[in-house]
């Protein structure tokens, strides 16, 4: 399911000024310790955008972040850290065998 946020401060049809931010949590806490950590790759922000509050029980696309745009967190997947173990055991192998 997924969370639902509220704006109180900002009245149905309001805009408000947002920011999506994201981290590692395995390792920092909180927004202020993974920056204060200064790992780069574990934590990025988006551009803040403009948001405007729909009415309770609108129609899904009055809910849609228009403004909001992709960003990169150069994190890598562990299938990627996987296939990397696996070719350079694969390159050890071939260089073993000569």
């Amino acid at each position: 399911m997924s969370p639902i946020f509220t704006f109180p401060d900002v009245a149905v049809g309001g805009a408000a000024t947002l920011q999506v931010r994201v981290w590692d949590s395995a390792k920092f806490n909180s927004w202020d310790a993974a920056v204060a950590g200064g790992q780069g790759g574990t934590f990025g922000a988006s551009f803040p955008f403009n948001y405007t509050v729909p009415a309770a029980g609108s129609t899904p696309d009055k809910y849609y972040m228009d403004n909001f745009r992709a960003f990169l967190i150069p994190i890598p997947e562990p299938s990627t850290i996987a296939l990397g173990l696996l070719c350079g055991a694969a390159g050890l192998l071939v260089l073993r065998r000569r």
